[in-house]
């Protein structure tokens, strides 16, 4: 309520009413739960990436059924209706109810007593705010009804604690029970940064809502609900590059420091890869590029003397520098290359898929010619302009 508003006037035996907030938590609760498990399971989930699914979707689903259920076009339902007003100021007949003095019974608690928490900051019935229609009961119930000529303006101010329609402990297990099913699906770091990002989200959303649209108003929440989604989405997308940089494998070589070393003259480099019956280009390609006036990579690591990490299929890192050094070799060569390539290759291997490709995409190499290990027959596999 603003202070240039007007309401009803609340009077004895006015209805008051609570939002489907507890409803449609539970709704959103089931929904959000089959929606989860249905899409892991469809997506090949199993086992316990599909019971983390059914509990993340339905913490969120939960939380947007609470969320929704408490704006001003959802359904509201009779809870009760208000006792103990004014002994001596009447409206229509009826006992006038004043903030903190008078009472509601509301069939929703236990004890069903309930203080009237909120009335007008401008008028003052016995020395407590006027309570009208909109304003709250301490069990968040609304007041339904009031005078239908009788208003009263002014701000709303509180007199007694309000409990929230979902107690706070409930709020608290759907949260932490979302964010620790994110973390088996997505990872601690999605999980968090999304679980940061939609709480800041949200927050900003809600500050910006209540000032464009009121405190408490549809605006406002669906400023924040706007927020909180956006936000977490960026968080989540945060989380997700982080993971991405952190799992992928770094270099064990200082590369900027290694490349001024791998330059080669014109015609001169070989490279190497695969077997034919058992002689493999490792351990024929050396000797045949030293017979012709050339050099391999490993030769030219092994005469400057440059620090190599072994290569190890088990240690990502080993072979990420080792791809790094081809590449970087295969982009500074020219003339013609040749490369002992036996007629076994390894799936993954370096040749194919890191060097070849750089050869072919380098205007200084002007043709490729292959070497079978155990024959030495030569082929010409590229030829620039052909």
């Amino acid at each position: 309520m603003s202070s240039s508003e007007v309401w009803g006037a609340a009077r004895e035996e006015d209805v008051i009413t609570h939002s489907s907030s507890k409803g449609w938590l539970v709704v959103g609760l089931i929904g959000g739960a089959i929606v989860g498990a249905a899409f892991t399971i469809a997506t090949g989930g199993v086992g316990a990436a599909v019971v983390a699914a059914t509990i993340a979707g339905a913490a969120g689903g939960g939380g947007l059924g609470e969320v929704l259920g408490s704006m001003s076009w959802a359904p509201t339902h009779e809870t009760g209706n208000l006792y103990k007003g004014s002994l001596n100021v009447f409206i229509n007949g009826k006992p006038a109810i004043i903030a903190h003095q008078s009472i509601g019974k509301c069939s929703e608690h236990s004890p069903n007593v309930q203080k009237v928490a909120q009335g007008s900051s401008s008028v003052n019935i016995n020395g407590f705010p006027a309570a009208r229609i909109g304003d709250l009961l301490t069990c968040s119930a609304t007041i339904h009804t009031g005078s239908s000529n009788v208003f009263i303006g002014g701000a709303k101010v509180q007199t007694d604690p309000i409990n929230p329609e979902i107690p706070e402990w409930v709020n608290t297990v759907l949260l932490c029970a979302g964010l620790a099913a994110s973390v088996v699906l997505v990872g601690p770091a999605v999980a968090l940064l999304g679980f940061a990002g939609g709480l800041g989200g949200g927050y900003a959303g809600d500050l910006l809502g209540g000032h464009l649209y009121g405190e408490g108003s549809d605006g406002q929440k669906w400023f924040a609900l706007g927020g909180s989604f956006a936000g977490g989405l960026v968080g989540m997308k945060g989380g997700a590059e982080f993971e991405s940089w952190r799992n992928t494998p770094k270099s064990l070589i200082n590369l900027e420091e290694i490349e001024p070393q791998l330059a080669t003259d014109p015609d001169t480099a070989f490279f190497w890869s695969g077997r034919t019956d058992g002689i493999g280009g490792a351990d024929v390609a050396e000797s045949i590029a030293r017979s012709r006036g050339g050099v391999t990579l490993e030769s030219t690591i092994k005469d400057k003397g440059i620090e190599m990490p072994e290569w190890d299929f088990d240690n990502p890192q080993s072979i990420k520098a080792w791809e790094d050094v081809s590449a970087s070799y295969a982009k500074q060569v020219s003339g013609e290359i040749r490369a002992v390539v036996g007629e076994s290759l390894r799936e993954g291997n370096i040749w194919e898929n890191v060097e070849l490709p750089r050869l072919m995409s380098n205007d200084s190499v002007t043709k490729i010619t292959t070497i079978d290990p155990l024959n030495q027959t030569s082929k010409v596999i590229f030829e620039r302009g052909n």
